[in-house]
């Protein structure tokens, strides 16, 4: 892809088109991101949304389920075959624990199962596109779901200042895009 044309999807492209039924049955996984905490050290609403979601996937495809902490948080009944956890995460993204770095560490479990494709489930729609790009980075072959957009991902409780609202996250996302991208990590 070009200098410019990959530019472009990073500053623009947000609509992420989802994977077709007959190609989210092809998958060997399910992986998710996560959305944050509330400054109490709960998980966001969002991570209950991402909870049922994961649980509805899991059930209609039967597949394994690796989900970041904060997911597993909200629905600890959720069947889980790997969770991503950082002992020193105190709820903010940080260089050492971020988008790319919890799909680093689910992309080296499912290379020890033989994992080759998965369903992503971004932490909110707008995160879709950085979440299957770093799985692509890592190797993954990925197959986007249809996010709900008629749901409030952001709350001001959350202890990350850019998941308060829809605004500052697109502006951050849009920032953390070029930074991932000069990192080599998009």
């Amino acid at each position: 892809m070009s200098f410019f044309k990959k530019l472009c999807r990073i500053l623009f492209v947000f609509n992420i088109p989802p994977a077709s039924e007959e190609e989210l049955q092809t998958a060997d996984v399910i992986v998710t991101q996560a959305a944050g905490r509330k400054v109490d050290g709960t998980p966001t609403p969002a991570n209950f949304v991402l909870a049922r979601i994961a649980h509805k996937l899991q059930e209609k495809y039967r597949l394994p389920l690796l989900v970041q902490e904060e997911v597993k948080m909200a629905d600890p009944e959720l069947v889980t075959e790997f969770v991503a956890i950082n002992a020193s995460f105190i709820g903010l993204s940080t260089p050492s624990w971020n988008t790319f770095e919890v799909a680093k560490v689910q992309i080296e479990y499912c290379k020890r199962k033989g994992y080759k494709k998965g369903i992503v489930i971004p932490a909110v729609p707008d995160h879709m596109g950085r979440a299957v790009w770093s799985y692509q980075t890592l190797g993954l072959e990925t197959l986007p779901i249809s996010m709900p957009e008629d749901i409030n991902y952001f709350v001001l409780e959350n202890i990350q200042w850019f998941d308060r609202t829809w605004l500052r996250f697109r502006i951050r996302e849009t920032l953390t895009r070029l930074l991932f991208w000069y990192w080599g990590y998009i």
